[in-house]
């Protein structure tokens, strides 16, 4: 039996080790086994229906003794540790999925859903103010070798990680991103959206934003706002806020454009406006080698609003370059 402990997540953060209490257990479609806590979780891929209730107790009374030196450790230092674990015997590099601003891994679930149990992990987007401190922390806490795919904010963070450790990462996928730094005028309007959320509520940061966020032929799905909304809420100003500086605070990747090995797939909504399809055709003409797909029917959101079409070339990419980890 492939048991996989795909990801510990809080609403898209790694679970911090600090936190493990009383579990409850959580029957979902498909075999996949969720053990909550609060508003963390731990999931389970390719756990039997029947999978016994003594023996998922264990798991959880297990789970909580191994992290209890950790906790003591952390709590001496201070800090918190993020990580993601990953528990399984599919021979199969995993493959690291990085949200963007205000978003968690509901931007990946039509994604995953869509690799039919290929072995995943989610990336801890939060706990620094700059993007190479971010690159360094995400890295920290992923496994030895893996495949890298991200999302707008994920995107820059994943090309800073292949900056800094490329000897790590398998391949590239780059969703709705840009190599571009942020330019210097843009940070009072970044700083102002701050406030406006602040003041006015994480909604109004995704509404105010609506019609670039998603192509016109979307603008009235109620679904696809409802789940970006939510994921802004979830969020919270505190964690935007600090997102907000690392996209400030990010470097020129164009000139390292050149340099990366890694096969490369750039994916991008056909209306993107956020990251402009010149910065994804940059991103393409720089990386040797690198192939691009523009996503009919979406704009930045393209993972969840033509979320078939991200899955069939996501899926055909790691088919193409997975083999056993070494």
């Amino acid at each position: 039996m492939s048991c996989f402990l795909s990801s510990i997540t809080g609403f898209g953060r790694s679970f911090p080790i600090a936190g493990i209490g009383g579990f409850r257990r959580q029957k979902t479609p498909r075999g996949v086994r969720m053990i909550e806590h609060n508003c963390y979780c731990i999931r389970i891929q390719n756990l039997p229906v029947f999978f016994p209730e003594r023996l998922h107790n264990l798991l959880c009374r297990c789970l909580r003794w191994v992290w209890r030196p950790w906790r003591r450790r952390d709590e001496a230092f201070g800090r918190s540790k993020r990580t993601a674990l990953l528990m399984t015997n599919d021979p199969r590099v995993p493959l690291l999925l990085l949200p963007g601003t205000a978003c968690d891994e509901r931007v990946f679930a039509p994604l995953i859903e869509g690799l039919c149990g290929y072995p995943f992990l989610i990336g801890d987007m939060s706990g620094a103010r700059t993007m190479p401190g971010l690159a360094e922390s995400v890295l920290e806490a992923a496994p030895p070798f893996f495949h890298l795919a991200g999302f707008s904010l994920g995107g820059i963070c994943a090309l800073e990680m292949v900056a800094q450790q490329p000897e790590r990462i398998a391949t590239l996928v780059l969703i709705d991103t840009t190599a571009r730094p942020d330019p210097p005028a843009n940070a009072a309007v970044r700083y102002q959206a701050v406030e406006q959320a602040r003041n006015l509520g994480m909604e109004s940061y995704i509404q105010n934003a609506w019609s670039r966020l998603v192509a016109p032929i979307n603008l009235e799905t109620a679904m696809l706002r409802e789940t970006i909304v939510a994921m802004a809420r979830d969020c919270g100003v505190e964690r935007l806020h600090a997102q907000t500086e690392v996209a400030i605070n990010r470097r020129d990747s164009r000139p390292r454009l050149a340099s990366i090995t890694q096969a490369t797939l750039v994916l991008a909504g056909a209306c993107e406006q956020v990251c402009p399809l010149e910065a994804q055709q940059e991103i393409a003409d720089g990386i040797p080698d690198a192939v691009l797909h523009l996503i009919e029917d979406a704009g930045h959101f393209a993972p969840l609003e033509n979320s078939k079409a991200v899955a069939r070339h996501v899926g055909r990419w790691l088919t193409a370059h997975s083999g056993p980890q070494s």
